[in-house]
């Protein structure tokens, strides 16, 4: 570590504080990003994962002998203590810059005896954690995944018994998460959770069944859903958590936008609506309308022969796309989903269709193998905002992306383009040109996928504001105002910029997408941006700290900048430091407020 000296002295009532950094680190380095977890309730299953182990190292592995019911009673045998907690475990190895946000969620195969709702740990599976009663046993557990850095232990059942002993110990381990795959279609958990345990979260899968919608051979459309109808929407409207459930690979993307915009609608405005829908293993779906994660994606790749995956084969390599869970969970911090009757949403009357034909290994819904299934959803989605335009490269369906759009309640903007699926081309990121009307520029705009170029239109913007980027996957921002077209009222952001600046942080080998956080700065210090707090000031100038926010003159020139305000001792203080070649910092200095309000000079 670098030696810091420090020197007090005293002017005209603040307290200067004179910081030696040279050699250091540029201390104008600013994260966008919160360095704080969020608070969405986003996990990692581990169900993909167990279905993957059976047959690895074994030669012209049979892809068959895994599908259907039989496929899951091979992969229950897989969630043990070796593959969790092993020296190459699940929970030492998977999602590293994601995990601190994630619950980690045991999927089907904890509970002894094969039972799907006993709430009893396999200690057989997991001798490490034998010993004491249930509950103590899920609190080893519990803490052995806390300390490899996860949020927490998230549990699977299925049709859990009006009993209130599961609850009891989930209480007593720490464990506020279930995900209920199926029964408890009166919500009496629900009950017995309000009475016992209020701070456990309980998911529930949908009133449908199928990783594909509709007609597969044809339109294969989910169908509109309505305020009136029981079903899924009466579900949403009674619990916590819904999840818009099972995909196929190729088709994914499809599928899931059908069933959550449809699902929005239906309930988009009903403000007393607090249920927010879950879309699995879709990222940037998540990020681009508001919602929560059900994260399956894993990295262990090459480990059969052939190399099947039922839920992660196809042209899309999902397993190498590690990367936007990371960005879609760091952008949560700064926007976190939010409940699904909160906002309008907004539909396309314009549908893309994606299509596959799946060969045996590509998805464990044997039903589809040698046909080819279609899926198709609303071309454009906003939640809280008019339907962005896009404008494709050719008059073809194929020249458009999927586009998604949210205003947060907490005035963030997020857009995301999401790629497409065709047996001609396998999967594709069509670049379209892209407006979005995103109102009031009140927060950070989070921005996903592959354009042409975004133009984002503001009812006002700061006078001369400067525009700052960053990679979501990273901790450091950029400027590139000097990249954008800005007007009075919109910013153009060329498309390859998007694609620079969203990779740059980018793990070596992975394929995601691009993803990044861009930050609006005023040039007099006003910033609509609440994670971006800086500007220029002249040598000598003075500056005014009132009520812990800092007031520069307009139009100052020179090579000072206050790059945030900080706590000292209590105390609002101002970082002010000069700008030096190259960007490195040679001295800096702390403004310390000693009043409410309080001028003096930067020295």
């Amino acid at each position: 570590m670098k030696q810091v000296r420090i020197n007090f002295k005293s002017t005209r009532g603040i307290l200067i504080v004179a910081i030696s950094l040279a050699g250091a680190r540029d201390i104008h380095a600013e994260n966008l990003v919160p360095t704080t977890p969020g608070t969405s309730l986003n996990y990692y299953c581990t169900w993909a994962a167990q279905n993957y182990m059976e047959g690895q190292g074994v030669a012209n592995f049979d892809c068959s002998s895994i599908e259907g019911g039989e496929g899951n009673q091979i992969a229950q045998g897989w969630i043990k203590e070796s593959t969790v907690f092993g020296a190459n475990g699940w929970s030492k190895k998977f999602h590293s810059k994601a995990r601190a946000d994630l619950y980690f969620m045991f999927d089907d195969g904890a509970f002894a005896n094969g039972s799907d709702n006993s709430f009893m740990l396999d200690v057989g599976r997991f001798p490490s954690f034998a010993g004491g009663t249930y509950q103590d046993q899920w609190k080893k557990v519990n803490d052995s995944l806390k300390a490899n850095g996860w949020r927490s232990l998230a549990i699977w059942c299925r049709d859990p018994a009006n009993n209130p002993q599961p609850v009891l110990w989930s209480k007593f381990a720490g464990v506020d998460y279930w995900k209920i795959d199926g029964g408890d279609e009166n919500l009496e958990q629900e009950g017995l959770r309000a009475t016992l345990y209020p701070q456990l979260k309980m998911e529930h899968m949908p009133n449908y069944s199928g990783p594909l919608n509709g007609d597969w051979g044809g339109t294969g459309r989910f169908g509109g859903q309505s305020w009136g109808t029981g079903g899924t929407v009466g579900l949403i409207r009674n619990c916590d958590i819904v999840r818009t459930y099972d995909v196929t690979p190729a088709l994914s993307v499809a599928t899931t936008i059908d069933r959550v915009s449809e699902l929005l609608k239906a309930v988009g405005g009903h403000v007393d609506v607090g249920c927010i829908l879950n879309v699995e293993d879709e990222p940037y779906v998540a990020a681009g309308l508001g919602c929560l994660m059900g994260i399956m994606r894993q990295p262990m790749t090459g480990l059969r022969s052939p190399d099947c995956d039922l839920f992660f084969m196809g042209p899309r390599l999902v397993k190498k796309r590690m990367d936007e869970v990371t960005r879609a969970v760091r952008w949560q911090r700064i926007a976190p989903a939010f409940a699904a009757g909160l906002s309008a949403t907004t539909l396309d009357a314009n549908a893309l269709t994606d299509s596959w034909r799946f060969s045996t290994g590509e998805t464990w819904f044997s039903e589809v193998i040698g046909n080819t299934a279609y899926q198709g959803a609303a071309a454009r989605v906003a939640r809280g905002l008019s339907l962005p335009t896009v404008t494709g490269t050719a008059n073809s369906q194929d020249s458009l992306p999927f586009v998604v759009a949210t205003k947060y309640p907490n005035g963030a903007v997020s857009i995301a383009t999401i790629g497409r699926c065709k047996p001609a081309n396998g999967w594709f990121s069509p670049r379209a040109d892209i407006v979005l009307d995103a109102g009031a520029a009140t927060g950070p705009v989070g921005i996903f996928g592959y354009y042409k170029s975004l133009r984002i239109n503001f009812t006002q913007l700061p006078k001369n504001p400067r525009i700052k980027a960053q990679d979501l996957a990273g901790d450091v921002a950029v400027d590139i105002t000097s990249r954008v077209t800005i007007t009075t009222t919109s910013i153009t952001i060329p498309g390859p910029v998007i694609s620079e600046i969203g990779l740059s942080a980018a793990t070596a080998g992975d394929v995601s997408d691009p993803g990044m956080v861009l930050a609006l700065q005023s040039a007099t210090g006003v910033s609509p941006s609440p994670a971006l707090r800086s500007f220029r000031m002249a040598p000598m100038q003075r500056v005014a700290i009132i009520d812990g926010a800092c007031s520069l003159p307009a139009g100052l020139k020179g090579g000072f900048e206050a790059t945030d305000l900080i706590d000292i001792r209590g105390r609002k203080a101002a970082i002010i430091a000069p700008r030096a070649n190259g960007g490195i910092v040679k001295g800096v200095y702390i403004a310390m407020v000693r009043g409410g309000r309080t001028r003096g000079d930067a020295q």
